[in-house]
This record gives structure tokens, sequence and C-alpha cells, in this order.
């Protein structure tokens, strides 16, 4: 993603550049998942992302060093290969 281009305005971007309004910055975690030994998460199932978020918002994702998340304000960005 290139946060000076077409991917400027949204939250990862903002955050990365120091642009994020204090909101914001204040109550966003960006929590990303890496498919090891895949070309992209298209050859996983759909099913072992989802368990990934819901690990994330378990009490062993927070262990880990999740943040707590409340999971209806979840969004998914930049689901692709790009």
């Amino acid at each position: 993603a290139d946060p000076q281009d077409e991917h400027a305005g949204l939250a990862p971007s903002l955050l990365a550049s120091g642009r994020a309004p204090s909101e914001l910055a204040d109550n966003f975690a960006l929590i990303a998942p890496y498919s090891q030994g895949k070309k992209s998460f298209y050859e996983e199932p759909r099913k072992k992302l989802l368990q990934f978020v819901e690990w994330v918002c378990s009490d062993e994702g927070r262990k880990a060093g999740c943040p707590d998340v409340d999971p209806n304000r979840i969004f998914l960005f930049g689901f692709s290969d790009g």
C-alpha cells in the first residue's frame, strides 16, 4: 500500500504517516495475519481467517498482546494479492 497515493485516506495509511485524527489513533488497532508458506490467503479456506479474527477477540488473543476488541467494530481491509 502506498500511504502517499491511492491508499492515503485509509486508516492504516493515516496511522503510519502520523496524519490520523486522535479519535482514530486512540481507538484503532491493526491486526495482520500472515499467510506463512502461501502465496495468498486465497489458498486458505475463509474459515481460517475467521478463526484468526475470533482468536484476536478471545482471552487467548488478549494474553498474546491483542488489544481488547469490540467484535461489532471489526473491519477487514485489503483482502487481495496486491
